[in-house]
């Protein structure tokens, strides 16, 4: 016996018959659907966020904001990338343990980020003297090309044309019942 055929699981009988017709296509039946599904429910702000697409900033650009201090000591950092990304992370505590969340930011709030970047103006920021006991340090940085500019400013000695940034970024980063719902 070769080792070939004592390999073969099976075999067809010489005298079986072939099925060489084609079946019919069998008769496909409509059948009418009483109610029509309800539509899923989607927040106000997972619809905006669907129709809307982020806007870009320029290739390679990307802000980062890292907030440190406080009476308790706690840190964070905020990265939005140039396709409209954002990623936030905090640092653990004994309360609210880590926080980490990564979202997509509509064309509108990209917009908006772009305008208070450029308004902030951060080389112009004059470097601070001290900062003073349990405040929070803000670092900005911005890069745009090669160049990364970068800012910091404390607690209660925020610039007038740095604070809508800050609260813009903070707005951006806010968790709210719809996110929290999945």
């Amino acid at each position: 016996m070769n080792t070939q055929e004592s390999q073969v699981l099976g075999s067809i009988a010489a005298n079986a018959e072939l099925d060489t017709a084609l079946e019919q296509p069998r008769q496909l039946v409509d059948v009418p659907i009483e109610q029509p599904p309800a539509p899923l429910k989607i927040s106000r702000r997972r619809q905006r966020a669907a129709t809307e697409q982020p806007s870009r900033m320029p290739k390679g650009c990307w802000l980062r904001l890292r907030a440190a201090g406080g009476l308790v000591f706690r840190s964070s950092e905020t990265l939005v990338f140039e396709d409209g990304r954002l990623s936030y992370r905090s640092s653990p505590s004994a309360v609210y343990g880590e926080t980490l969340m990564v979202r997509e930011l509509t064309s509108t709030q990209m917009n908006d980020l772009q305008r208070a970047v450029e308004a902030a103006a951060l080389d112009a920021i004059e470097p601070p003297t001290h900062s003073g006991r349990d405040t929070i340090a803000y670092e900005l940085s911005v890069r745009d090309g090669r160049k990364t500019s970068t800012a910091e400013v404390f607690q209660g000695r925020i610039p007038e044309h740095v604070a809508p940034l800050l609260d813009m970024i903070a707005e951006c980063v806010r968790i709210g019942a719809d996110d929290l719902r999945g």
